[in-house]
């Protein structure tokens, strides 16, 4: 995250900067998958009460897996009561968060929808068709702002999880 800071803070409007657009997005997205990935292991090597083959499965998956919404879909699979701690209210926002960078897809007429985590990697899809087709302007300033807010509810669950390991 703090890579992706550094490049929203140091553009100066330059047309030739609209290429940074794409790592800039890739790095704030990567960030929210580490984390996801993190909380889910802590809480698989420290509170999973499966088998060890049950935990496996999920550790395989955490290294195929990119998309954040399906991690987000697998911490709240392993880890139910720990998400529930902060409250629907809090939860229902950062869904609502979550939904906005990873799932807006092209915005092209007639166009399926594609998942944005491919759109940040990638300036075009595998079919040839151009990323981020439609995106003709983004507050970096409100885009930072909101992946610092998924990260600090992210971080309130690997909290959560420590404080079910220790509670002291």
């Amino acid at each position: 995250m703090l890579a992706a800071d550094r490049l929203v803070e140091s553009l100066q409007g330059l047309p030739q900067e609209d290429a940074l657009l794409y790592p800039i997005l890739y790095l704030y997205q990567h960030h929210i998958e580490l984390e996801l990935k993190g909380s889910i292991s802590l809480f698989l090597n420290w509170l999973h009460r499966g088998t060890a083959e049950e935990r496996e499965k999920v550790f395989d998956y955490l290294g195929r897996e990119h998309s954040i919404n399906n991690l987000w879909n697998k911490l709240k699979e392993v880890a139910p009561t720990v998400v529930n701690q902060l409250g629907q209210a809090t939860t229902k926002a950062f869904e609502s968060l979550l939904q906005q960078v990873s799932e807006p897809g092209s915005n092209e007429p007639g166009s399926k929808h594609r998942p944005f985590d491919q759109a940040v990697r990638y300036a075009r899809y595998k079919d040839g068709s151009q990323t981020l087709l439609g995106v003709n302007e983004v507050d970096l300033d409100n885009l930072k702002t909101q992946f610092h807010k998924m990260s600090h509810y992210l971080g309130a669950i690997a909290e959560g999880i420590h404080q079910e390991i220790d509670p002291e």
